[in-house]
């Protein structure tokens, strides 16, 4: 009988025990969800038309050729402002290439060979460009047609040179639409007859600029 009692009392603590793993079954904590994945901002796209506007300094120097004497290597420095407008495309390869154009006026008239005033007023340019896609900077060379009006005042005479222009500069994306730009030029124009005298005019140039693509 007490073998009984003790059999029974053990199979009773069994069964209850079962019982209350089944009424407080283990828990289990679910995995942390992973953070979700955020896309990089996309590159500047390049490949639109655009315009802006740009100042800067220029360094001219003219050549005089007479029957009696050259005269050269006089500087004439000074302020420019101007607007540009264009258009890019970009390559499969990354390179983007664009055209361009722009309108200016130049500050660097001083007296000179007894003039009162010599220099240059309005510029126009067209060029070709070939650029290179770095991060938010596109690294780009230019060079093409370049035009100048070449003046003396007192005595006073004008004439419009055509020339060549080369340079390189960085256009610089500081939002989806705008970008900065610093760019070196140097233009080289033919000569032109001004009171009988053989006038030839070559200028650095260097530029700022804002623009913005549409």
């Amino acid at each position: 009988m007490r073998s009984f009692l003790t059999l029974a009392f053990l199979l009773g603590s069994f069964v209850g025990s079962m019982h209350a793993a089944d009424l407080n079954p283990p828990s289990f904590e679910a995995p942390p969800e992973p953070p979700p994945v955020v896309a990089p901002p996309p590159d500047f796209e390049w490949s639109s038309p655009y315009l802006g506007l740009h100042a800067g300094y220029g360094i001219g120097k003219v050549t005089l050729e007479s029957f009696c004497e050259d005269q050269s290597g006089e500087n004439f420095p000074g302020g420019r402002v101007g607007g540009f407008a264009g258009r890019n495309w970009t390559t499969s390869s990354g390179f983007v290439l664009g055209v361009e154009g722009d309108v200016g006026y130049d500050w660097n008239g001083r007296a000179f060979n007894g003039a009162k005033e010599v220099g240059t007023s309005w510029t126009t340019s067209a060029r070709l460009r070939l650029g290179q896609k770095m991060g938010d900077g596109l690294f780009y060379l230019a060079g093409g047609w370049t035009g100048a009006n070449i003046y003396l005042n007192d005595p006073d005479d004008s004439k419009f040179a055509h020339g060549w222009t080369l340079g390189a500069g960085i256009d610089w994306a500081i939002s989806k639409a705008a970008f900065v730009r610093a760019e070196y030029r140097f233009n080289s124009f033919e000569k032109v007859g001004l009171r009988g005298i053989d006038t030839q005019f070559n200028q650095s140039a260097f530029n700022i600029g804002i623009g913005v693509k549409f």
